[in-house]
Parts: structure tokens; sequence; C-alpha cells
């Protein structure tokens, strides 16, 4: 069981430092360094330009559950 825990603890250490390695960083070079800021309304429509038609429709979708037990509503 110890051998089990050591095992899943540097698979998991492993894992994080291959996410966080994986990461944009903040140092850029060339013409791709300067990014002009999007107002809302501009980063709004990028994000809607690229989404699909199931994406849009799944964003209208919202889903309540009241209570705390299971009943024929």
């Amino acid at each position: 069981m110890g051998q089990k825990r050591i095992g899943l603890f540097f698979a998991l250490l492993l894992a994080a430092l291959v996410v966080l390695g994986c990461g944009s960083g903040t140092a850029q070079t060339g013409a791709s360094a300067f990014v002009p800021r999007m107002t809302p309304e501009e980063r709004a429509e990028a994000i809607l330009s690229r989404m699909t038609l199931a994406e849009k429709i799944g964003q209208m979708v919202m889903i309540g559950v009241h209570g705390t037990e299971l009943n024929d509503d």
C-alpha cells in the first residue's frame, strides 16, 4: 500500500509539473508581442465567432434541481 501511495504521489507531481510547464508564459518577442486590448464586446464577438451552433445552444440551457430527494417533479 505504501509503494502505491508513493507512486501515485510522483505521478501527480509529474502531471502537475507538465501542466505548469505548458503555460504560455509572459515573455514574447517579435510581432506577436504587442496585442491591443479588446473591448468586452469585441472579445465576446471573437469568442462567439469560434463557437459551434451546438455550443451556442448549450450556453442557453439552464438546468436546476430543487431539493435533496428524488421525486416525481
